[in-house]
């Protein structure tokens, strides 16, 4: 951590207003481990504006993720003076309700290869005449895989500047790597199709079969590994194949196409290794670690329903990494997927962090 972010005695995701407010009252400049942006940077519309700020997002992330790690402060006006950014003040930052932290995490690694599963967001809430508005602090931690940002280009921090890298500085923070990074998602087992079957007068449908599938994007092997699966309890999901059934019950919730979402969920986990399965190498192919079945409504007040699915993988020399995917379904068919707009919480805290809270 730079000098810079040392005196506030706090890690950067733990800052407030206090704490933004000293990095101006010191006059503290941007540099290896800090950016300043100001909350207009922040945009849904229009697409352009929305496209810029992905872009910008993405460029920083991916600088800070193949240097030394670093903080990306919004809410900061900048003034520059001898060919160094300072911080003029706190802009009055913007409304949370349309920017909350689970949707910045979701949009930037979404717009980014790989994505960053332990990244942090602070919502720094304000107060004074910026009553009921926030500031966001990103925290981007040092990657052991090159992040490539939205525009397909590579950067790396040097100084207070984000710059493309050449192919042997992305190889070098390549190398850092030693561990796996296992991702898993939620598929429709192939030659199914995607129809959902009516149950009789039961106003459900016949249950639907789902696989859950593994992916190693380093090269080192997986021998051992936990996975974990958090699924709605109202589609009725059956214990999948290989997995144990939990005792935890954490709350969903789902915000996505205007609407909030929220159910009690289910928990499986299990134990992926040697002998007994065998190593998920890289990306050779997606490996199946369970199938289960979920059951649907025949008919929903929406024409179109939604509902979340989150995933938790852990290995040995790796961190634990979190995602969701969304189901799209009308009662006749089912589409599965991930979209970056959609902001998913367990108990109305970020999945790994809920993780991080709890053991089983």
């Amino acid at each position: 951590m730079s000098e810079s972010i040392v005196p506030l005695s706090k890690p950067p995701w733990e800052w407030e207003q206090l704490d933004l407010q000293a990095l101006v009252d010191n006059n503290i400049p941007e540099d290896l481990h800090t950016e300043y942006k100001a909350s207009r940077l922040l945009a849904k519309t229009p697409q352009s504006a929305k496209d810029a700020c992905i872009r910008q997002l993405t460029k920083e992330v991916s600088a800070f993720n193949n240097a030394d790690g670093g903080a990306i402060v919004i809410g900061v006006e900048e003034i520059e003076e001898e060919n160094k950014n300072y911080p003029r003040g706190l802009d009055g930052g913007t409304d949370e309700s349309q920017f909350g932290k689970t949707w910045l995490v979701q949009i930037i690694n979404a717009n980014i290869s790989p994505s960053i599963p332990d990244i942090r967001v602070k919502s720094v809430k304000l107060n004074g005449e910026s009553e009921g508005k926030a500031a966001y602090v990103i925290w981007v931690p040092k990657g052991t895989r090159a992040v490539q940002a939205k525009d397909l280009l590579y950067y790396q921090r040097v100084e207070d500047q984000s710059v493309p890298m050449r192919d042997f500085q992305i190889q070098d923070v390549n190398n850092r790597s030693i561990g796996p990074d296992l991702r898993l998602s939620f598929v429709i087992p192939q030659g199914q199709g995607n129809m959902l079957t009516p149950a009789g007068e039961t106003g459900n449908t016949i249950p639907f079969r789902i696989a859950v599938v593994a992916n190693n994007l380093s090269d080192t092997l997986a021998d051992h590994a936990r996975f974990t699966i958090m699924i709605p309890d109202r589609l009725a999901p059956t214990q999948p194949t290989r997995f144990n059934t939990e005792i935890l019950r954490p709350r969903i919730n789902l915000r996505y196409k205007g609407r909030d979402i929220s159910a009690d969920c289910r928990v499986f986990s299990k134990h992926h290794g040697t002998p007994g399965y065998p190593p998920i190498f890289r990306q050779l192919h997606s490996i199946e670690v369970g199938f289960l079945n979920i059951t649907f409504r025949a008919n929903y007040e929406h024409p179109t329903h939604y509902e979340p699915l989150i995933w938790i993988a852990e290995a040995p020399r790796m961190q634990p990494k979190s995602g969701a995917s969304i189901i799209v379904t009308n009662g006749h068919t089912i589409e599965l997927g991930v979209d970056s707009e959609a902001e998913i919480t367990l108990d109305n805290v970020e999945p790994l962090d809920y993780w991080k809270n709890v053991s089983i």
